[in-house]
């Protein structure tokens, strides 16, 4: 059981959001989190109005009238995260666990993991995961923050709920995993690659001075299947 300390990273759950859905887009994220702020202000608004007469400051509502709207703005950007980041957190996975047990080493590529990606999806019906599309687009973009996306699934299976994530023991979590993810990504030189299959470059890190001061933790996978798209479209509740 991890001991959640009482200084934890100072990070909320809408800002780690904002940078799985956007890991190479700084102002799409900026725009986000003004819209969030809109978002909860208007909620607070309308609750402190059942109890009364409520009087909004000109500038207040300047700022609510020219806000984004999350659902009509980002949507559709939520959406493709929530498909490309999925997808490129499972390609990690995929790889990295592969890369770890040497009767399955030859297989861990980035190489195979696209074509089982794109294979699953052809059988799922599910559209946009073509071989090429994942290598020029969806794994160059999400790449940065995959090792999040790959601890969310984790935790997703496990059956936490975004409550959970949102609380503290949650997000430490999350993000202690995803630490693993990235530090083994970072390592992981498949056979016949000359780069590891994360860039230490690009990757989305918490400051070192924070998690240097986390315990060791050693995931393992028992079950490689676990990672294979192909198997959990399958299993998924129809």
């Amino acid at each position: 059981m991890i001991v959640v300390p009482e200084a934890i990273p100072q990070i909320d759950l809408n800002y780690l959001l904002q940078v799985m859905i956007y890991p190479r887009d700084d102002v799409s994220r900026n725009r986000m989190d003004h819209a969030g702020i809109a978002s909860n202000v208007r909620t607070w608004i309308r609750q402190a109005k059942s109890f009364g007469e409520v009087n909004v400051d000109a500038d207040v509502a300047l700022m609510l009238a020219e806000a984004p709207k999350l659902e009509l703005e980002f949507g559709a950007d939520i959406a493709r995260a929530g498909f490309g980041g999925v997808i490129s957190g499972t390609i990690l996975g995929w790889v990295v666990f592969r890369h770890e047990s040497p009767e399955t080493r030859s297989s861990a590529s980035l190489h195979r993991a696209f074509r089982m990606v794109e294979n699953a999806c052809k059988k799922g019906g599910w559209r946009g995961a073509t071989f090429d599309n994942l290598r020029k687009n969806i794994w160059p973009i999400y790449s940065p923050v995959a090792h999040l996306w790959a601890a969310l699934q984790i935790l997703q299976d496990r059956g936490y709920s975004l409550e959970h994530l949102a609380a503290a023991h949650g997000m430490y979590e999350l993000l202690i995993m995803s630490e693993w993810f990235r530090l083994k990504g970072e390592a992981c030189i498949p056979l016949r690659a000359n780069a590891s299959i994360l860039d230490p470059e690009e990757t989305w890190k918490v400051r070192p001075e924070v998690s240097e001061e986390w315990p060791t933790l050693d995931i393992q996978c028992r079950d490689l299947d676990a990672w294979d798209l192909g198997v959990r479209i399958k299993k998924r509740p129809r």
